[in-house]
C-alpha cells in the first residue's frame, strides 16, 4: 500500500528517559503503527519548515502558523491537518488555532480541490482544472478578449449617435466578464476552496489517507493517546480501567510507571484511596524539566520547562538501577471518544463544556462554475456572432447603398 506520511509531529512519543549513566532509555509506544498496521500500511515522517509560519511551541502559536497551515493546505504541500483548530466562517474562511486548554474536540481538516488567490500564477491550473470544460473555459476567454477590441467601436457609436446592439452587448459583457474572474480569483476565493473538517477517529484518518500518498499534520502527537472506539493490542500498552488499579500497579511493581494528563492524580490519590488500599506506597512525581540535572529526567513536553504530563511512580523506583518501565493508561474506550476524551486525557482536570454543534461548511463547489463559465463562453460567442452578421448584413446593403461607417455601425 502507499505509504502515509504524517508530517510534523511532536516528539512525544517515544518516551525517553536518562538512566543512571546519563544514557537516553525508554519504552517506545509507537501508537501511529498501532493504528497504521491493522490496515496493511506503512509510515513515514516529514518534518515540513514551519520556522516562517510561527513557533513550534503551542503556547507560541499564532496567526502565522494557523496561516502557514491554510497556505500548505492551498498550495498542496500537505493533504490535510489535525489538531485543535476551529474553523472560523465567514468571507474569506480561515482557520484558528484553539488553545489546549479549551477543550476544543479534534478537527480533521481536509484538502479538496484548493485554489491560491493568485491570478497570474494560478489561472492556467484553474483552467486546467475543469478539464475538458477547460476547453470551454479559454474559448470564452479569447473570445472575451477578441471582443473588447471591439470596444474602439464605442468613440464611433457615441459620436454618430446611433444605436448598436451587437457592440453594446460585447462591451458590457466584457466588462462582466472580467468583474466576475476579478471577484472570483482575487476577492472571492474562499469560494474556489473546498476545506472540510471533520471530527474523526485516529483509525478513520489513518484509512482515509491511506487511500492516497497523503500527508498528514498534527500539532501534538499526544491526543492520539485517546484511542476512540479502538483497542490496543495487549502487549503494547497495558490499560488499567481504575485508579485504584493504577496505583496498585505502581506499588507493586518496581518497573512500572504511570502517565497521564491529569495534574490532580496526587489529590485524589490521597483523598479517595485509603493507606490500607494504596499499600502505603507513597507515590511522587518526576520531574520533567529537563533543565534540571537529574539522571532521571524526562525530556520537556512540548518544549514547555513546566510539565503538561506528569509521571507518577514509587519513591523505590528511584532505587533501581534500570528504568525498563511500563507504561500504563486509564483510558475508558466507550467513554474516550469524540468530545469527551479530553476529560480522560485530563490537561487541567476540568469539567469539559457541552458539546459544541459539528462544524457544517459546505464550500462552493468548483463544479458549479463549469455551468457558469458554459454559459459565458455561449454567450460571449453568441455576442461576437450577433455582431459578424450585423457587419455581414450592413455590408450587403452597402453593396446597394454607398457605404458609410454609421451604417456599419448600426
Amino acid at each position: 500500500k502507499i505509504p502515509i506520511r504524517i508530517g510534523f509531529p511532536y516528539e512525544s512519543h517515544p518516551r525517553i528517559y536518562r538512566n543512571e549513566k546519563g544514557q537516553w532509555t525508554g519504552i517506545h509506544v509507537d501508537l501511529w503503527k498501532l493504528f497504521a498496521e491493522p490496515i496493511g500500511s506503512s509510515l513515514e515522517f516529514a518534518f515540513p519548515d514551519f520556522q516562517h509560519f510561527g513557533t513550534d511551541d503551542p503556547d507560541g502559536v499564532n496567526g502565522k502558523f494557523v496561516a502557514g497551515v491554510m497556505g500548505l493546505l492551498q498550495n498542496d504541500s500537505i493533504d490535510a491537518a489535525m489538531g485543535d483548530y476551529t474553523l472560523q466562517k465567514g468571507r474569506m474562511t480561515s482557520f484558528q488555532y484553539t488553545p489546549q486548554y479549551d477543550y476544543q474536540p479534534m478537527n480533521l481538516i481536509r484538502r479538496q480541490r484548493v485554489m491560491i488567490p493568485s491570478f497570474f500564477e494560478r489561472i492556467g491550473e484553474f483552467i486546467s482544472s475543469f478539464g475538458v470544460y477547460g476547453y470551454v473555459i479559454s474559448s470564452s476567454l479569447i473570445i472575451a478578449t477578441k471582443v473588447s477590441v471591439f470596444s474602439i467601436f464605442r468613440k464611433v457609436y457615441k459620436d454618430m449617435g446611433t444605436k448598436t446592439y451587437g457592440i453594446k452587448f460585447c462591451i458590457v459583457f466584457n466588462v462582466f466578464v472580467a468583474f466576475t474572474l476579478f471577484n472570483a480569483i482575487f476577492a472571492g476565493s474562499n469560494l474556489l476552496s473546498s476545506v472540510q473538517v471533520h471530527q474523526e477517529t485516529l483509525s478513520e484518518t489513518l484509512h482515509q489517507l491511506s487511500k492516497d500518498n497523503a500527508t498528514l499534520i498534527v500539532r501534538d502527537i499526544t491526543h492520539l493517546l485517546g484511542y476512540a472506539n479502538d483497542t490496543p493490542s495487549e502487549g503494547r500498552i497495558t490499560v488499567l480501567r481504575t485508579k485504584k488499579e493504577v496505583i496498585a500497579r505502581v506499588c507493586s511493581d518496581p518497573n512500572a510507571i504511570y502517565f497521564d494528563y491529569l495534574r490532580d492524580f496526587i489529590e485524589f490519590y490521597n483523598g479517595d484511596i485509603s493507606e490500607d488500599e494504596s499499600g502505603a506506597c507513597n507515590l511522587r512525581t518526576v520531574s520533567n524539566d529537563i533543565n534540571k540535572e537529574d539522571k532521571y529526567t524526562i525530556g520537556t513536553s512540548l518544549g514547555k520547562p513546566m510539565p503538561i504530563v506528569n509521571y507518577y511512580l514509587a519513591d523505590r523506583i528511584r532505587d533501581k538501577k534500570k528504568l525498563a518501565f511500563v507504561i500504563l493508561g486509564m483510558f475508558d474506550a466507550d467513554k474516550i471518544d469524540s468530545f469527551w476524551f479530553p476529560r480522560y486525557m485530563g490537561r487541567p482536570a476540568m469539567i469539559p463544556p457541552d458539546p459544541p454543534a459539528e462544524y457544517t461548511y459546505t464550500p462552493f463547489s468548483l463544479n458549479y462554475f463549469v455551468i457558469f463559465f458554459a454559459l459565458l463562453g455561449v454567450g460571449s460567442a453568441l455576442s461576437v456572432i450577433v455582431f459578424l452578421l450585423e457587419i455581414l448584413w450592413h455590408r450587403h446593403r452597402s453593396s446597394i447603398v454607398p457605404f458609410d461607417l454609421r451604417v456599419v455601425c448600426r
